[in-house]
This record gives C-alpha cells, structure tokens and sequence, in this order.
C-alpha cells in the first residue's frame, strides 16, 4: 500500500512538472499539490513566492476539504501589531481606475502569517483574475502580485479530487 502511494505520489509531481513547471517564462505563480491515499486528506496550493533578498512576503492560497484560505508569510521579522489584528492595504486596478482597500486580517500566532478573510481574498483572487496587478501593504512589507500566469494554477486548485 505504501509502495503504491509513492508511485501516485511521485506520477502526480512528474505530471505537475510538465504541466505547470513551463506556465510562462514571465510567470512567479507556483502549484503544489498533496495527494494521500485518503482523498479526504488531499490539499494543494498556489503560491507568489518571495522574489529576491529584499522582499519579504510571500502569498498563499490553500484549498483543503475544510475550504480555501488565504495567507500573506512574512520572511523575516514578525509583523508588529498590538494585538491579533493586523492593518492591510492592497490596491488594484487600471491608469483610468485604481481601488484601494484598507481591512484588518488575522495575525496568527509568532506574528509572521496573516490570514484574510472572505471579501478581501475574494477581491484580491478577483483582481488577479482580471488581470490586475495587485500592490499589498502590510505593516513595513510591501509586495507587488503580478497576475501573469495566475489563472491556471488557481483554477487547478478546483480539480483536485476530494476537495
């Protein structure tokens, strides 16, 4: 049974690769899927990585049998905040039309994961599905989200079986 779980295992990283290793040339989005024997255990993610030394958050968009959630991961110090609450400004859209949202997210524990919540996830996924480039301001972090190569590994993570 083990065997046959690491060559599921191994055959679903091998397909990965082809098909998401080559999205674009242009694209940071990364996929990572976990497929276990119990599809009820089964997860995958997307994932704006930290792009260079001086860059300090990294996205995460998480889809498990309990839902999808979304994650900013400070690298370096913990963000500081008074208490579990955290001030988050992101902004989006065109040279004719840019929307700038204020919002408060989760600190999580150790003060270096920021969960968001519905509307703001959602707008923020939204945004990058029409193509926006997304510019998120959390304590001293900054990030900008590029939505080149976004769609297909987000779509992905509403494939995988039992999710």
């Amino acid at each position: 049974m083990h065997l046959d779980y690491t060559l599921r295992r191994m055959t679903s990283v091998i397909l990965l690769t082809v098909l998401y290793g080559c999205q674009s040339c242009d694209s940071l989005w990364e996929y990572e899927e976990s497929i276990a024997y119990c599809p009820t255990s089964n997860s995958a993610r997307v994932i704006f990585p930290y792009t260079g030394a001086s860059d300090g958050l990294e996205l995460e968009i998480v889809r498990t049998p309990d839902g999808t959630r979304m994650y900013f991961n400070a690298r370096y110090c913990p963000i500081e905040s008074d208490d579990e609450w955290v001030k988050i400004t992101y902004s989006f859209g065109n040279c004719e039309h840019k929307e700038s949202v204020d919002s408060w997210a989760a600190l999580l524990e150790g003060g270096q994961r920021i969960l968001l919540f519905g509307q703001d996830a959602d707008r923020i996924t939204q945004a990058l599905l029409d193509n926006y480039t997304v510019d998120i301001t959390i304590g001293d972090y900054e990030k900008e989200l590029t939505p080149g190569g976004f769609e297909k590994p987000y779509q992905a993570l509403y494939k995988v079986p039992g999710l």
